[in-house]
């Protein structure tokens, strides 16, 4: 599973500029790709919480809302290290 996760990552690589003075259109597009998932596991996560539906359909919800938050903000953190250098924190993947 790591293996798959580092090819992964190295595969993006390439979409993302170096320097922290310029960004790439393809860079943009998958920043806010992971932006509107963190957006839609917050959604998920207050659905989960107020709607009237089955506990178990509710239990799901929450998993995915949190799944979805935690794995994509962790990308986002780490496009944010790749580009400045020398920040020191990190969430799941280092």
């Amino acid at each position: 599973q790591l293996k798959h996760e580092l090819k992964l990552l190295l595969y993006f690589q390439s979409y993302f500029h170096g320097s922290s003075q310029a960004q790439f259109v393809a860079e943009t597009h998958i920043v806010l790709l992971f932006n509107g998932a963190v957006s839609a596991g917050i959604i998920l996560l207050c659905e989960a919480a107020t709607s009237d539906i089955v506990i178990g359909k509710r239990k799901i919800m929450c998993v995915a809302g949190i799944c979805l938050v935690m794995l994509c903000f962790s990308w986002l953190l780490s496009i944010f290290r790749a580009k400045y250098h020398g920040y020191p924190y990190s969430f799941l993947m280092g």
